[in-house]
């Protein structure tokens, strides 16, 4: 070991020489009870840890279906709620639908007394202009039309 920062080679006399010299050097067996002693604590801290997040699973799980039950209950609340409200509103629509019905029964019946009859002599009495100038527009077109055709055929 003649430099410091090279990997020492613990297979070499030399090496070894020197760590069994030395006043901080361990035993194979001081070694192997370090060695088994981290192996226990490092199992000690695996089966803690893996407890723990069993627990933890099995919390989550109680968690999850407790929510599940809530959220059932919650949902039949708010369906049946709505079931309600749907009545409800179904109940005003018909009574309102009723009202409006009854509103154009008593327009139609006020309509019906307020508003002269109409007739076909009052129809013609009042539109005899416009009549008279589509009877006679008819016969013009007609007339031109026969001529036409006359002139067509050579008659």
């Amino acid at each position: 070991m003649t430099e410091p920062d090279a990997t020492p080679d613990f297979t070499s006399e030399e090496t070894i020489a020197e760590l069994q010299r030395s006043t901080n050097a361990m035993s194979v067996v001081e070694a192997t009870g370090l060695i088994n002693l981290f192996a226990g604590l490092l199992n000690t801290s695996t089966s803690l840890i893996l407890g723990r997040l069993d627990e933890n699973a099995k919390a989550a799980a109680e968690r999850w279906a407790k929510h599940d039950s809530d959220l059932e209950r919650n949902r039949e609340t708010i369906v049946k709620r709505f079931a309600h409200l749907e009545e409800r509103l179904d109940k005003d629509v018909r009574a309102l639908d009723e009202h409006l019905l009854k509103a154009h029964d008593d327009q139609v019946a006020l309509d019906a007394r307020v508003r002269p009859v109409r007739t076909l002599a009052g129809t013609l009495q009042r539109n005899w202009k416009t009549i008279l100038l589509f009877i006679v527009a008819a016969l013009s077109i007609f007339g031109f039309s026969v001529e036409t055709f006359q002139r067509l055929l050579g008659h």
